[in-house]
């Protein structure tokens, strides 16, 4: 094994002072020195580390014998690996190595980056869902930069505005070519839309109603939220904005009120079938009595005046 150099302080001070682990290996690979921070990172004290190998610290399926013999012809190494403690944890490691830095000895510096891997990991997987939410909503989302460009819609935003996506990008939002209406039909100012407001005022813009004519020369009504993006010095660096089919979502929410009020109805008929008959007769008397130009011509006795006669519903008794 070769002897570690002990009169060089400058050195000695380095390579005990660094927050990065270092350590120096014979030509076999096997540790003669490391410093407190390998110890730290590879999981076992200083002096545990010498005299073991650096293929100890490796997985299985790395062919550390080719690997080392490379490094040493190539005369130097750089990236990044996983290594595994003692104790059976794994950490992600960036690494550079030198060869023969004196004579038979070889030197490799390590830092570990498991944590900015694993940010790293996550920011993929949240950029990924985001992506996958931008491109599947069942609402328009138009990306806006903060000088008024659009720089991104998904597919339902075609959808909604009857443009492709590369002809809503061509646009900013208060471009001309847009036909944006208020609720009374008038054309809605620069100031007035909702984008503008946002930019303004750096707050989101909840529930704002606009009319838009698609090239088909039809006026589809949307409701818009628009968010703000700030930058990390708090300026507005770009709006996310919402937009649906105001009318769509209008006839949705009807569907599931008349849903709701048929489930309340078959309950009622299935707790009080006389309560339910009495609903519906007062639905026809309001519907016949509405209907304009419409006679009736029935009997007094006719059944479908039974509520009139008796809060039961029961026809009349016969008269004597």
């Amino acid at each position: 094994m070769a002897a570690v150099p002990t009169d060089d302080r400058l050195f000695r001070a380095m390579f005990e002072g660094t927050l990065d682990a270092l350590l120096l290996a014979d030509d076999d690979g096997t540790y003669i020195e490391a410093n407190e921070a390998a110890g730290e990172l590879l999981g076992c004290s200083s002096d545990e580390l010498v005299g073991q190998s650096i293929a100890d610290f490796l997985s299985a399926d790395v062919d550390f014998e080719a690997a080392w013999n490379a490094f040493l012809e190539k005369g130097h190494a750089r990236g990044q690996l996983e290594i595994r403690r003692p104790d059976g944890t794994v950490r992600t490691v960036e690494f550079a190595a030198s060869a023969v830095i004196l004579p038979g000895i070889h030197l490799s510096a390590l830092r570990d980056v498991t944590d900015r891997e694993t940010d790293r990991l996550e920011l993929r997987r949240k950029t990924d869902m985001l992506t996958k939410v931008f491109e599947t909503s069942p609402v328009g989302i138009v990306v806006v930069e903060a000088d008024g460009q659009i720089v991104d819609a998904n597919q339902r935003a075609e959808t909604v505005l009857g443009l492709t996506r590369a002809e809503i990008t061509d646009r900013t939002y208060d471009d001309d070519r847009w036909r944006l209406l208020s609720e009374d039909g008038t054309t809605l100012r620069t100031p007035e839309l909702p984008v503008s407001t946002a930019i303004e005022r750096g707050e989101p813009v909840f529930d704002a109603e606009l009319g838009i004519e698609t090239p088909t020369g039809d006026t589809v009504w949307l409701s818009v939220n628009a968010a703000p993006i700030h930058d990390v010095d708090g300026a507005v660096d770009r709006i996310v904005a919402v937009v649906s089919d105001a009318e769509r979502e209008a006839r949705i929410i009807q569907g599931e009120a008349d849903a709701r009020r048929n489930n309340i109805f078959a309950e009622a008929f299935n707790q009080d079938q006389e309560f339910f008959e009495f609903y519906r007769s007062l639905e026809a008397y309001r519907k016949a009595m509405q209907e304009n130009n419409t006679r009736l011509v029935l009997s007094p006795d006719h059944e479908f005046f039974d509520y009139l006669r008796s809060p039961s519903g029961a026809p009349a008794a016969p008269q004597q």
